[in-house]
């Protein structure tokens, strides 16, 4: 929940915005600066002040929120609701979620794990207490679709993706998961500014964590201008949002080549700080003599995940998705260590927002 502190006289219209478009709870509003007020103040137990800069203490109460750590901005109520809330956006980067943070599981290359790995995620990440939402980005075989439910999903249509329309389409499957599933891989239309509409509306619904299923044969277009149309990863993969990268391979060489062209991608768009690469492999030292060399070395080795399978699944590499489900009826065990590396890096890219906020915010001073 977002907690805001309004100071100042603010249209209804704002509050009502901000409650229902933003998960807003407003906990203090008042016209001028009252000593109980002070308190909370003090504190820091908000996230957000927005104050009149109309009030004579508008610039006290501003230095008084930031030493807290907290946000603090003042704005002119003048222009409106939607003036503040673009300012507010602008500041705090709510207009497009807030702290959400993606975790893409994707590789250039089928095969290696990217929907019994995403899945685990899914779930394991609600067990934690988050909302999830679950989004199925390969429209070719639904792999994450079947993999959450048996019940028949509603398919998210082209031209609800252009419009960013998303609530309709949102599948609650279980308290804290819900499921997304877009229709088209690459569709005319869906040009780089439409699929980034559609991801900030998708943030906007205050899920913790957003957890994509990708397609393979992911595009690699060397600047976002390059496109006529994509595809929704893609746009993730630039660090158009938070994002944490999840990369599955496995130790064979066209398991490792999957894995080297999606860290390409990444490293194109700077992303390679927040990249995971995680093998399905029988053994510790079966996946240590058939990994790169630049895995075992400069800090990657700490980040590299290795899941040990069953013996049933190792004998059938491409398990079905029935052999796939079977797996949250047995100890989670094996993939506690990647949803715990997934947590810390999430941490420490909102960490890096919050930070890129603050600085925006002291240019109000």
């Amino acid at each position: 929940m977002r907690r805001v502190v309004l100071l100042g006289r603010f249209p209804d219209a704002l509050k009502t915005r901000l409650i229902n478009d933003y998960g807003v709870h407003i906990i203090l509003d008042g016209e001028r600066l009252q000593h109980y007020m002070v308190p909370t103040l003090e504190s820091g137990e908000f996230d957000l002040v927005i104050v009149d800069q109309r009030l004579k203490k508008a610039d006290r109460i501003v230095e008084a929120a930031r030493q807290t750590g907290r946000i603090a901005v003042k704005v002119n109520p003048a222009r409106g609701a939607q003036g503040v809330i673009e300012r507010m956006a602008a500041v705090t980067d709510w207009g497009v979620g807030g702290k959400t943070v993606f975790v893409v599981v994707t590789s250039t290359k089928g095969g290696v794990g990217k929907t019994t790995v995403a899945g685990a995620l899914v779930v394991m990440l609600a067990e934690e207490g988050y909302p999830v939402l679950a989004v199925d980005d390969n429209p070719h075989q639904r792999n994450m679709v079947r993999f959450l439910t048996d019940e028949q999903v509603t398919i998210m249509p082209s031209e609800d993706i252009k419009g960013a329309r998303i609530k309709p389409n949102i599948v609650t499957i279980e308290p804290r998961i819900d499921l997304l599933a877009p229709d088209t891989y690459i569709e005319s239309g869906v040009t780089f500014g439409a699929a980034k509409r559609f991801w900030r509306k998708v943030r906007s619904h205050l899920y913790d964590y957003v957890v994509v299923d990708t397609s393979p044969g992911i595009p690699a277009p060397d600047a976002p201008g390059d496109w006529t149309e994509t595809n929704l990863t893609y746009v993730l993969l630039t660090g158009a949002f938070p994002a944490v990268y999840v990369v599955p391979f496995t130790p064979v060489e066209w398991g490792c080549d999957g894995m080297e062209r999606t860290r390409d991608i990444l490293k194109r768009w700077n992303q390679l700080d927040w990249m995971l690469p995680v093998v399905a492999a029988t053994d510790r030292d079966h996946v240590l003599e058939n990994i790169p060399s630049w895995l075992q070395r400069n800090g990657w080795h700490n980040r590299l995940v290795a899941i040990p399978y069953s013996r049933g699944i190792q004998t059938e590499p491409r398990i079905s998705y029935l052999r796939k489900r079977s797996l949250f009826n047995r100890p989670k065990v094996p993939y506690r260590p990647l949803v715990q590396k997934v947590m810390l890096l999430a941490h420490r890219r909102q960490e890096q927002a919050v930070k890129g906020r603050r600085a925006l915010a002291q240019g109000d001073r």
